[in-house]
């Protein structure tokens, strides 16, 4: 029989009435038992065998000693045996049982797991769909920007170049009052330009590697036939549907634009090459000539390739000039879209 469990140091009577699995918590996992048989005969001469299923794979070694301790349990099911044997060898046929549990903690449960499952799930999905609103969002001011910026300073600076162009024609004849007016159509004609920019830029439609091939395009074919340039412009169709961030597409267009103007203006050139590729989740941009080139380190009074620097330092890109006289010059703007 077992006379005594210990539990954590202390003796546990309720344990000892237990007919069932007796239930403990994580931390109550040092357990001692003693134990004793009833003999007519020598006491002194009984042996006693026990082993911990869940523990030991088998049973102990006959001895005479009538307590064993068990320590750092882990969560599980158990059950305690023991049995004797008496002085003349005969083995007791009872084998005296003790079950009990010892429960996991709460957090390694397999209802806590669950519901942490499904929290992370949840707060997951409820980031994910915070995000597509806001995006959403974006999406619907950006519009409604660009919409605004057409309608309302668009239209009104196309209404001061035109009425530029009328008043001439109806004042005196003065150089004063021709260049004056002139002034005002050219500024607003520059103004009307840079707020289209700006619109393309903000608009959600022009996302697309596409709408910035096409706006370079535009931009820069009519300059080159001026000029009698001849010119070569690709643009890879797997870059097509490539989305690029309103950021990264202004900044390109705009020093794509001032590389193409530079280039109208001093390179004095007969062939001109625009080309876009992908290198390692870059987007490259390449636009070289075959002018009479200069000395990117000879200092300038020209803003043109600061401005360019500038705008590749906004998107963090690494831009490239290289030139020497005679030599034409190249331009390449390395920035990461992936």
């Amino acid at each position: 029989m077992i006379s005594k469990i210990e539990i954590m140091g202390k003796a546990d009577s309720a344990a000892l009435r237990s007919t069932s699995s007796y239930k403990l918590r994580h931390n109550q996992n040092f357990l001692s038992f003693e134990f004793a048989s009833i003999s007519f005969a020598q006491e002194n001469g009984i042996l006693y065998q026990y082993k911990l299923d869940g523990v030991d794979k088998h049973w102990s070694a006959y001895t005479n000693r009538r307590f064993v301790s068990y320590n750092s349990l882990s969560p599980g099911k158990y059950v305690f045996k023991v049995r004797s044997k008496a002085e003349n060898g005969l083995v007791c046929k009872n084998v005296t049982t003790f079950n009990f549990i010892i429960l996991p903690p709460f957090y390694k449960t397999w209802w806590f797991v669950l519901l942490l499952i499904i929290t992370v799930i949840s707060l997951g999905y409820s980031v994910y769909h915070y995000r597509v609103r806001q995006l959403l969002k974006l999406e619907r001011l950006r519009t409604r920007i660009a919409s605004d910026l057409y309608d309302d300073i668009g239209s009104t600076l196309s209404s001061i170049s035109i009425l530029s162009e009328i008043l001439s024609t109806q004042l005196d004849n003065t150089q004063r009052s021709i260049d004056m007016i002139g002034k005002i159509g050219s500024s607003a004609r520059n103004m009307l330009e840079s707020m289209d920019d700006i619109i393309w830029a903000v608009n959600p439609a022009n996302d697309k590697f596409q709408n910035l091939g096409l706006r370079i395009r535009e931009y820069a074919i009519p300059l080159f036939e001026l000029k009698n340039i001849k010119f070569q412009i690709h643009f890879p169709e797997q870059l097509a549907m490539l989305h690029i961030p309103m950021d990264i597409r202004r900044n390109v267009y705009l020093i794509a634009k001032e590389a193409i103007n530079n280039l109208i203006k001093y390179s004095e050139c007969q062939m001109a090459q625009i080309e876009f590729h992908e290198l390692h989740s870059n987007l490259v941009m390449t636009i070289q000539d075959n002018g009479k080139g200069f000395d990117p380190t000879t200092p300038s009074s020209r803003n043109g390739l600061k401005n360019m620097q500038r705008r590749a330092d906004q998107i963090r890109a690494a831009l490239d000039i290289g030139s020497e006289p005679g030599k034409g010059s190249q331009i390449t703007l390395q920035v990461k879209i992936l």
